[in-house]
């Protein structure tokens, strides 16, 4: 009975500390464990491998789906319409035609920026990847015209091997960590612009239909005002979106792709800042050093004077950012891990059954080996010619058998590569199944070559 006694009296305390103990280091886990998987989170999306990883992911989930019992439906849900304001057209129409301009937008701001103030800004420079670029997108399309020699179902996909997935190639180099110079990734990443720069070109002239001279006059016009605003310092995001909307529209109706409305749009914005870094260091210095001495120490609420000093800080910030970077830094995140990968699921998806002939042959086979074997060949031996020329010298800290596997990794075609075969071979859904695959194939063939090879070659970084 004593027992019993103790129990009534000192068990409720004796169970409510151990509960409260457990659920006090339960608790603890479950937040360790949240931040652990927040801080995760932000390393993977600030990681530039996971870019391509999502693009692979995405390719993976569109062809299993594709060939599942689900099918019909990836088929039919691309092709089901979707009205933004009076505009009815299918989901895969605002995917290729609307979201990718966004893509091409980043890509030429990319270009403008390397062109003004990066790798492509000198001749001396620009000399090893612009070359480098150039025998990246003959030697392919030659491989591909004398495979298809004769073949004009197939001869218009010419354009298709000649093309560098920026974000898949740079997220693979990424995956080797510091053993990969940064004079690689730089030379990869200026090369990759140069050939983004001769896709851009190619649909243009090639892929664009019947114009519109009315309809591209007027974007013209709308691009130049946009141009000279820029030029004379009046930047205004607000009015570059909205006019860029009505750029795309004109474009659409004109005939001219869509994308290229993208790309121009992005060359009219200014590299140039209202304020230059030494302006905005001293206006910063001067409104911190005023909100110092007029704050007090016990002072629990902002005074009008002190809102006011803190809202000019917040635009002596945003006049030292240029209206070109903070576009592409507001955006480039975006185009990675959200619209590349929307892309990729949805052109990316081949029912097999439906292939006819062999899988790998004819424009599928063609575009293999001018993505694995041209790329290779074009890219290292443009480079190599130029280097003992002396028109360019190799990258620093690199050396000649590192170049073999950024020429591999260059044949990693994906993005690009499938737009263009979805210009190609819009009206033959046989062909362009067979070019998705071959596209496929060689970005997966390059891709695993190249990093295997870099792997290899790549001196390993001694532990401290």
């Amino acid at each position: 009975m004593d027992s019993i006694k103790i129990f009534s009296t000192f068990g409720p305390v004796i169970i409510h500390f151990t509960l409260t103990s457990y659920l006090r280091v339960f608790n603890k886990n479950i937040f360790n464990i949240r931040v652990m998987i927040t801080r995760t989170l932000q390393k993977l999306l600030k990681s530039e491998a996971t870019g391509g990883i999502l693009l692979l992911i995405a390719a993976a989930a569109a062809m299993i789906i594709a060939n599942s019992s689900l099918h019909d439906w990836y088929h039919h849900f691309w092709h089901s319409d979707f009205t933004v304001g009076n505009m009815q057209e299918s989901l895969h129409f605002w995917v290729n035609d609307a979201l990718m301009v966004i893509f091409f937008f980043v890509v030429g701001l990319e270009i403008k920026r390397e062109i003004m103030s990066g790798e492509l800004s000198s001749v001396r420079q620009a000399m090893l990847p612009v070359v480098a670029a150039v025998g990246g997108m003959v030697v392919p399309i030659i491989i591909y015209l004398i495979m298809n020699g004769g073949n004009l179902e197939t001869m218009g996909g010419w354009g298709i091997p000649m093309a560098t997935d920026i974000a898949f190639a740079i997220g693979i180099l990424s995956l080797l960590g510091s053993r990969a110079p940064l004079s690689l990734k730089v030379f990869l990443t200026a090369f990759a612009i140069v050939d983004d720069m001769g896709a851009v070109i190619v649909i243009a002239i090639f892929y664009s239909e019947k114009i519109g001279w009315l309809a591209l006059g007027v974007a013209a016009a709308l691009l130049l005002l946009l141009y000279i605003l820029g030029q004379k310092g009046v930047h205004n995001k607000l009015l570059t979106i909205v006019i860029g909307i009505i750029v795309w529209w004109l474009f659409l109706k004109s005939g001219v792709h869509t994308t290229i409305a993208g790309v121009l749009l992005a060359l009219t914005l200014p590299l140039k800042a209202k304020l230059t870094s030494g302006q905005f260091s001293e206006k910063i210095e001067n409104e911190v050093e005023k909100l110092k001495n007029s704050v007090e120490k016990k002072q629990e609420a902002w005074s009008h004077h002190q809102l006011e000093m803190i809202d000019k800080v917040k635009s002596y910030a945003n006049n030292v950012t240029n209206p070109l970077q903070w576009f592409e830094n507001n955006l480039h995140r975006f185009t990675m891990l959200v619209i590349m990968p929307i892309f990729a699921f949805a052109n990316a998806g081949v029912y097999l059954g439906d292939v006819q002939g062999g899988i790998f042959e004819g424009v599928s086979l063609s575009i293999i080996l001018g993505l694995v074997l041209g790329k290779l060949v074009g890219v290292f031996s443009f480079s190599w010619i130029s280097v003992k020329m002396k028109l360019a010298s190799l990258p620093s800290n690199s050396r000649w058998k590192d170049m073999v596997g950024i020429a591999m990794l260059g044949g990693v075609g994906f993005t690009m590569s499938l737009f263009i075969a979805n210009l190609s071979f819009e009206e033959n859904v046989a062909i362009l199944d067979k070019a998705k695959i071959g596209i496929l194939a060689a970005s997966a063939t390059a891709a695993v070559l190249g990093m295997l090879y870099l792997v290899i070659v790549l001196p390993k970084k001694e532990k401290s």
